[in-house]
């Protein structure tokens, strides 16, 4: 009888070994490209939801803006009945004004509503969305808006104004 290598009996069990560590070594190799890859989308994924809030952010600022600039006319036509105002051409303007910003908000809601859905046929989560709603929002105010009343003085005596009114 012929004995046997000291190690014969471990030989299955080191060519196990041996052909895990070369499948792992594989796995490191290429799942280092995966997380690249994934990288990349990652970024891609941020892109793509910077845009759709960046979108989402400015309907709501242009529907904040228009309600503004709407009660803005409609307060200045209300204004313009019971002060010295010009009457005629300028009035109608307020109204016709206030009815041009309300169709442009009716759109705008319009967009609004919609955006949900296009969001979602995009394949865009709705906690994206909803992450500009809980902002705060902030309107710029008009630029030609004055704070500061309107003296009127028309139809005034000029000799009883006060030395320091002129």
């Amino acid at each position: 009888m012929m004995s046997s290598p000291p190690f014969a009996s471990l030989r299955p069990f080191m060519a196990a070994f041996f052909v895990l560590v070369a499948l792992s070594a594989a796995a490191v190799f290429f799942a280092g490209s995966d997380a690249h890859a994934q990288f990349a989308s990652e970024e891609e994924t941020q892109a793509k939801r910077d845009e759709w809030q960046e979108r989402y952010r400015w309907l709501l600022r242009d529907q904040a803006r228009l309600k503004q600039n709407v009660a803005n006319l409609e307060r200045d036509y209300i204004m313009s009945q019971r002060r010295n105002y010009p009457r005629g051409a300028n009035r109608e303007r307020l109204i016709v004004e206030a009815d041009v910003q309300r169709k442009e908000l009716k759109g705008i809601e319009t967009e609004i509503a919609g955006i949900y859905g296009e969001a979602r046929v995009a394949g865009i989560p709705p906690g994206w969305l909803a992450e500009v709603e809980d902002e705060d929002l902030t309107v710029p105010a008009a630029a030609a808006v004055d704070d500061e009343p309107e003296v009127d003085r028309a139809g005034r005596n000029p000799l009883y104004f006060d030395d320091d009114d002129n």
